[in-house]
């Protein structure tokens, strides 16, 4: 995802003209894209409730949690990213 076409990416090679997400709430950038932004809310309450299961812990899940290599991390945010459609062929 540091590198996935998010407006805050395609801003820096003049694809996009502010990098604004359009919730209109910040940058879209990896981190508001996965952790803050309110167009994902649902799929994102999912994706951390299914982290802190597989993991059998309550504490909120970081982004490094959610981004790293790990197969349930993986699979729970290959199920998020599915559900909020961002990357979905036209």
């Amino acid at each position: 995802l540091g590198t996935a076409p998010l407006n805050n990416f395609l801003h820096s090679f003049s694809r996009h003209p502010d990098g604004i997400c359009e919730c209109k709430q910040g940058k879209e950038t990896v981190e508001h894209f996965v952790m803050s932004c309110p167009q994902h809310m649902v799929p994102r309450t999912r994706l951390l409730q299914e982290i802190k299961r597989s993991y059998n812990t309550r504490s909120q899940p970081t982004l490094t949690r959610l981004l790293s290599c790990d197969n349930r991390s993986f699979k729970a945010m290959s199920t998020f990213l599915k559900e909020v459609t961002r990357f979905e062929p036209p």
